[in-house]
């Protein structure tokens, strides 16, 4: 299978967002006070290749600069973040 290439934003992965400000993950997968590092340790940990980007905005809140990180993956983009998901609960329970 084809590596794609995904970008994940914070707001993917926030607790405190709607679907409509961007969270893409069920709510109770979801964390509070997420940052692009946190996404780009969990990922690094996954075993997957990723670039962090610190000084990108997510489209809807442009004003807010919180990062990105670039994700190649076989997995399908809802694979991967649910994925991403859990594995940024389980750091934030240890």
């Amino acid at each position: 299978m084809l590596e794609e290439r995904y970008i994940l934003w914070p707001a993917y992965f926030e607790r405190e967002y709607t679907r409509k400000q961007g969270r893409r993950v069920p709510k109770k997968m979801a964390v509070k006070e997420v940052s692009a590092k946190d996404i780009f340790e969990a990922v690094r940990a996954m075993g997957f290749d990723a670039e962090l980007n610190n000084d990108s905005a997510y489209p809807r809140m442009w004003w807010d600069t919180k990062g990105r990180v670039v994700v190649q993956s076989e997995l399908n983009k809802r694979e991967l973040l649910k994925k991403v998901a859990v594995t940024l609960s389980a750091k934030r329970k240890k």
